[in-house]
Order: C-alpha cells, then sequence, then structure tokens
C-alpha cells in the first residue's frame, strides 16, 4: 500500500512541475487525496474514490440542500478505495457537498441531482 501511494504522490507532484491540472480531486493533502463526486449532475447514486493512510483521520461527506441543512452523511471507510453514495432519498435539485478530515471542512463543491 505504501508503494501504491508512493507512486500517487510522484506522479501528483511530477503532473504540478509540468504544469498539469488534476480536476478530478477534491482535496488533496500529504496522506490523503478524495475525487470530486461523479457524475455530477447524478440521479440515485454518486461515487467518489480516495486514499487515505493515517489510522487517527475520520473522513465524511457530508450533502447540505439549498438552505444549509445537512441531509446526508457518509464516513469514507478506510479499507476502501471508492464509495457508493445513494441519492434515492433526495429529490432534484442543487446541493452542496462537503469534504470532513476529523470534523473540519476542507473544500466544498455542488452536486446536482436530477431525477428522470
Amino acid at each position: 500500500m505504501k508503494i501504491v501511494f508512493r507512486h500517487i504522490t510522484l506522479f501528483l507532484i511530477l503532473a504540478a512541475l509540468f504544469g498539469f491540472k488534476n480536476d478530478t480531486l477534491l482535496f488533496q493533502g500529504d496522506r490523503i487525496f478524495v475525487s470530486h463526486l461523479y457524475p455530477n449532475p447524478a440521479a440515485d447514486y454518486a461515487l467518489v474514490d480516495y486514499q487515505f493512510s493515517t489510522n487517527n483521520q475520520e473522513v465524511k461527506i457530508a450533502i447540505y440542500n439549498v438552505l444549509g441543512l445537512l441531509v446526508k452523511e457518509v464516513e469514507l471507510d478506510r479499507e476502501d478505495r471508492s464509495a457508493k453514495i445513494s441519492l434515492k432519498e433526495l429529490n432534484s435539485g442543487l446541493y452542496m457537498y462537503q469534504l470532513l478530515v476529523d470534523g473540519k471542512p476542507v473544500a466544498t463543491k455542488k452536486l446536482m441531482v436530477r431525477k428522470q
């Protein structure tokens, strides 16, 4: 696992040095990276790819409606590398999703839910 994480880190450092921008990442830190939710717009679910290596970190995705009310919160499992977040209980509309690391917000983006 350390080797894979080193390779990913090396790739991201080289991409930054040569001017490549990685728009797929919502957040990248020393020991953590989290992708944007996709697909966006979404219908019944959204996916997120991630990896974090420290044992003391609690990493969550929180979804808020346009009034700022929390409508869903999902803790990311350290043992997995991706999560499928169900959006079936959400109505069509604009939401904000926030990455929380140890209870602190580190990134916020928009999510459009479009039901068929």
